[in-house]
């Protein structure tokens, strides 16, 4: 059961952060250099340090 738990999260997670996201940016919350900063994280997941 618990297992079956995990894997549910490891879909839900990524949909909450997402919301979570677009209403911090409907707020006005994120600047627009936190954007481009996610935006090369993403393009290069490799270049984080």
């Amino acid at each position: 059961m618990a297992k079956k738990n995990k894997l549910m999260w490891l879909y839900i997670i990524p949909f909450v952060v997402a919301a979570l996201m677009l209403a911090a940016d409907y707020f006005g919350l994120i600047s627009d250099d936190v954007w481009q900063t996610l935006g090369e994280i993403f393009k290069d997941p490799t270049g984080r340090h």
